[in-house]
């Protein structure tokens, strides 16, 4: 399988790359969270993260992980088991995918 890379299409604005770079930083930390939720079956802390990261992810230019982030979202919020464990997995690799530069 071949890996992607993501980057932001803010990446080069000098009034938002300091911005951008704290949220590429933060994404790790992310990532523990959404799966430690997952592992605790904890849906409505889930659905939280997933409502944030999605506007957060638009607002930063990772416009690609917005439908994701919303997809989680709604699965969380409605319980869909199913839809909660496929979502989260694919948020989670392309959160993986994220690079700065």
């Amino acid at each position: 399988m071949e890996s992607k890379t993501i980057f932001s299409t803010l990446a080069n604005d000098p009034e938002m790359i300091d911005l951008v770079e704290l949220f590429v930083s933060e994404i790790p930390e992310k990532i523990d969270t959404i799966e430690q939720l997952l592992a605790a079956e904890d849906w409505e802390q889930l659905q939280r993260i997933s409502h944030q990261l999605k506007g957060a992810a638009g607002g930063y230019g990772f416009d690609c992980l917005t439908p994701l982030a919303s997809r989680l979202e709604s699965a969380a919020r409605d319980r869909e088991l199913s839809t909660i464990q496929t979502s989260a997995e694919s948020l989670l690799s392309d959160l993986r995918s994220v690079h700065m530069i």
